[in-house]
């Protein structure tokens, strides 16, 4: 097998066309992070790209630079080459991304119908509903997948885009492990609820951690989500972020009482500004099975021992973490 490592310090993406074209290559690892690439850099990149039509794993990293529409455009035309793809790791988070080039790369990734190991990060970029829909719409394609960590956090997606995400999630059947970003987006309700219809597929789901935080998501969204969680009967291990969000105690129950159906669920972490709430939930507080529960420190000392005091409560709680970040 053949590698070519091609690393950040490495200022011309010409190069990279010129040693694909010579070379039959199984991995290739491309990390041009953090520079300044651009458009037309990205775009000789993808050119590249797409001239390596055999390749089964592909690590490509090409974050924190200055690439919009065109050179997203373009790496993704190259992706769709790429269609005997089984691992790939796919990050172009922090750039100037919008619904055009988010759009071609999500066509691409529908193209890689045998992935079984995918890590897609295209967070902190400009993406809206359109955008969010056709990365959704090639997700969908990929049904082989076992284990996925996908980050779109910090867009600008809406109901619509997260609606169709949430459909592709639900094509995931084999998922053991899945982590899963969404956060800082502008998803209500319905979106949430779509989302939680995907998940509520992903049973055979044993690591999940799912962050969809600091949107606009009240009761209605959460308690759907909350029926997802009750579905994965084998879910071990669970990160669940939902920070600065707008559900009540309807909505907090829900999610407990859903909890409380995941009898193999030992440790749970809980990242949310409404612990109380939770904690309040008759359903998390006789939970048998939870035995390590981490929370995140907030507000005064005084709500701090009383989220303790509360959370000592759970019937067979090992271990309790407060962290201080």
């Amino acid at each position: 097998m053949k590698k070519l490592f091609y690393s950040n310090q490495i200022k011309q993406a010409q190069n990279l066309q010129n040693i694909c074209l010579q070379l039959q290559l199984n991995v290739i690892f491309i990390y041009k992070s953090q520079n300044q690439i651009g458009d037309d850099g990205a775009s000789t990149i993808g050119t590249a790209l797409g001239n390596c039509k055999f390749l089964t794993n592909l690590v490509f990293d090409i974050q924190e630079n200055q690439i919009g529409d065109r050179g997203a455009q373009n790496i993704g035309l190259g992706l769709s080459n790429c269609t005997q793809l089984t691992n790939l790791k796919f990050v172009i988070s922090e750039n100037q991304i919008g619904n055009y080039g988010a759009s071609t790369i999500g066509t691409a990734l529908g193209k890689c119908k045998f992935l079984t190991n995918l890590d897609f990060d295209i967070q902190k970029n400009q993406i809206g509903d359109r955008g969010a829909q056709n990365i959704g719409l090639g997700l969908s394609n990929c049904t082989q997948l076992t284990n996925l960590k996908f980050g779109i956090s910090q867009n600008q997606i809406g109901d619509d885009g997260a609606s169709t995400i949430g459909t592709a999630l639900g094509n995931c059947k084999f998922l053991t492990n899945l982590n899963f970003q969404i956060w800082k987006n502008q998803i209500g309700d319905r979106g949430a609820q779509n989302i939680g219809l995907g998940l509520s597929n992903c049973t055979q789901l044993t690591n999940l951690e799912f962050g969809i935080g600091q949107n606009q998501i009240g009761d209605d969204g959460a308690s759907t989500i909350g029926t997802a969680l009750g579905n994965c009967k084998f879910l071990t291990n669970l990160e669940f972020q939902i920070w600065k969000s707008q559900i009540g105690d309807r909505g907090a129950q829900n999610i407990g009482l859903c909890l409380s159906k995941c009898s193999q669920l030992t440790n749970l972490s809980l990242i949310s500004d409404n612990d109380e709430k939770f904690l309040k939930s008759s359903e998390i507080i006789n939970c048998k099975n939870i035995k390590l529960l981490k929370l995140f420190r907030q507000g005064t000392e005084k709500k701090q021992r009383e989220i303790k005091r509360q959370a000592l409560k759970i019937k067979r709680l090992v271990k309790l973490i407060v962290d201080e970040n």
